[in-house]
C-alpha cells in the first residue's frame, strides 16, 4: 500500500483547490492509497477531513524571515517530525507555496515530491527552488501548464495538465430548491444570476455589479453574490457596496454571505457568471455545470477550458461588464436554450472533470514515480 503525506498551507479558507484536495484524498484512499494530511491550526480543511475519517496532523506552518528564521524553521522540523513518524512513500504538495515548507526534503531526502499547480504567482523563492527541482507536478489547466514552464522555468516534461476536478454533488431536491429560492426572495419567473467565490478583485464582483446596473431595467433579473464577507478583502468590499448604492442596485442585488450547501443553492440559480481575470481554472464553472446549470465564463486563464463554448455555456471575449451584461440578456430571455445548455454541462462535467479519472490519472504517475 502506498503512503502519501499531503501537505495544504491554507489557513483561513476551503475554496476550489481545497475542496478538489480533500475529494483527491478521499478517492486515492478508495483506491488503495494510505494517506496521511498535514495542514496547518485550525484550517477549515482539517476539520472537514477529520469528519471524512481522514488522518490529519495540524502543525503551524510559518513563513521564512530574514529577520527572524527561528519560526520557519521550526515549522520545517515540525514537518520533519511528521514524516518520520508517518514514513510516506511520497509527498504532494497542494498547491506551488506548499513548497515553502518542504524544500529542505525536495534537495536533501530521496523522497519523491509532487505538487498541484493551481496559483499563478509563487509567493518567495523557496517555492521556486523546489518547484524546480521536483520531479513532477500538475497543472490545473494548459493555460497554467503554459505560464509554468515560461514565467517559472520548469522542465516542460516535468509539468502535465492534469485538471482539478469535484466530488459528485449532492442532487438537490425539486422541494430544497423550491426553498430556497424563496429565501432569496425570488418570485417565480424571475431570473437569478449569480457569482460564487472569494469575494477578491481577481474574482470580478465588481464587473458583476456593473453588468447589473447595465440591466437594470431588466426587472425580471436578480442578482445575487455569494461569498464570505467575513474573510473578503475589506477596501474592495467597501468599493463593492459603493458601486450597489451608487447605482440603486439594493432591490435587485444582495450578499448572500457564506453558502454552506452549494449544491442546492447552484441548482436555485439560472445562470451563473465567472468573470474572473486570469483563474488558473475555475471549478465553480464545474460545479455550476454538474448542477445543470449554463455559465459564463471569462477568456482569461483557464476558464475557456471548463466549458464547451456555445454549447454548455458562454465564453466572454472581453471581460468587461457590457460584455457579462449583453451574455445575460442573452440567456436570461431564452429558457430553452439556458434548459438545452444545463444538459450540456451535465456532459462536460462527467466527461471531464470527475475525480475518479482525476485520482486515477495523478496516482499513475505517482506509482510510476515511487517505482523509479
Amino acid at each position: 500500500m502506498m503512503k502519501i503525506l499531503f501537505l495544504n498551507w491554507s489557513r483561513v479558507e476551503y475554496a476550489g483547490g481545497e475542496k478538489h484536495l480533500l475529494a483527491l484524498i478521499k478517492e486515492m484512499k478508495f483506491l488503495g492509497v494510505e494517506p496521511r494530511l498535514l495542514c496547518p491550526n485550525k484550517s477549515p480543511l482539517a476539520q472537514r477531513a477529520s469528519e471524512a475519517g481522514i488522518e490529519v496532523s495540524e502543525i503551524s506552518l510559518d513563513y521564512f524571515e530574514k529577520s527572524n528564521p527561528l519560526p520557519y524553521l521550526s515549522s520545517v522540523v515540525s514537518v520533519y517530525n511528521e514524516i518520520k513518524k508517518f514514513k510516506p512513500d511520497l509527498i504532494h504538495g497542494q498547491g506551488v507555496n506548499s513548497l515553502h515548507w518542504l524544500m529542505p526534503f525536495a534537495f536533501l531526502t530521496d523522497i519523491p515530491i509532487g505538487c498541484q499547480q493551481q496559483d499563478y504567482e509563487v509567493l518567495n523563492r523557496f517555492s521556486l527552488w523546489t518547484l524546480r527541482k521536483i520531479p513532477i507536478s500538475f497543472a490545473t489547466s494548459d493555460a497554467l501548464r503554459k505560464h509554468v514552464t515560461e514565467a517559472f522555468k520548469v522542465n516542460a516534461d516535468k509539468c502535465l495538465t492534469i485538471r482539478q476536478s469535484i466530488e459528485p454533488l449532492c442532487e438537490s431536491s425539486p422541494e430544497q430548491v423550491r426553498v430556497m429560492r424563496k429565501g432569496l426572495g425570488l418570485d417565480p419567473g424571475e431570473i437569478a444570476v449569480g457569482i460564487c467565490g472569494r469575494i477578491h478583485p481577481r474574482k470580478g464582483q465588481h464587473i458583476f455589479i456593473k453588468a447589473a446596473a447595465i440591466l437594470k431595467k431588466e426587472t425580471s433579473i436578480k442578482w445575487f453574490i455569494a461569498g464570505d464577507r467575513a474573510i473578503a478583502d475589506g477596501r474592495y468590499l467597501g468599493e463593492l457596496d459603493a458601486l450597489i448604492k451608487e447605482h440603486g442596485l439594493g432591490s435587485r442585488l444582495c450578499f448572500t454571505g457564506f453558502i454552506s450547501d452549494m449544491s442546492v443553492f447552484l441548482k436555485s440559480l439560472d445562470l451563473i457568471t465567472v468573470p474572473s481575470q486570469d483563474e488558473p481554472l475555475g471549478l465553480i464553472s464545474v460545479e455550476a455545470q454538474a448542477q445543470g446549470r449554463p455559465v459564463i465564463v471569462s477568456g482569461q486563464g483557464g476558464l475557456p477550458e471548463t466549458v464547451a463554448e456555445g454549447t454548455s455555456g458562454l465564453v466572454l471575449e472581453e471581460n468587461t461588464p457590457e460584455c457579462l451584461a449583453s451574455k445575460v440578456r442573452q440567456l436570461a430571455n431564452d429558457k430553452e436554450r439556458r434548459d438545452k445548455m444545463g444538459r450540456a454541462g451535465r456532459f462536460v462535467y462527467q466527461s471531464r472533470f470527475t475525480i475518479k479519472e482525476n485520482a486515477f490519472k495523478i496516482l499513475q504517475q505517482y506509482k510510476i514515480l515511487v517505482g523509479s
